[in-house]
């Protein structure tokens, strides 16, 4: 069974992984797309496509399942 670590204003009736604070710190690029989806808005990261990789850049498959989801409701998507 997976402990989660006690946060004062998680709410107790959700899964993990739908509580954005469950996902940790979360990269630019997954801030930028967060913030778009919450707005209704496209994310664009980049007006061309990147040479190299970078975590700057990287989005979590977590993170685009709990926006999939729907987000949570502080932030509903």
């Amino acid at each position: 069974m997976v402990q989660r670590r006690k946060t004062s204003n998680r709410p107790s009736d959700l899964a993990n992984g739908r509580w954005l604070g469950d996902l940790g710190a979360l990269t630019p690029a997954e801030q930028s797309l967060v913030d778009a989806c919450a707005a209704g808005e496209w994310c664009r990261l980049s007006l061309t496509r990147p040479e190299h990789p970078s975590i700057e850049r990287s989005i979590r498959a977590e993170v685009v399942r709990f926006l999939a989801l729907g987000g949570a409701t502080e932030t509903a998507i």
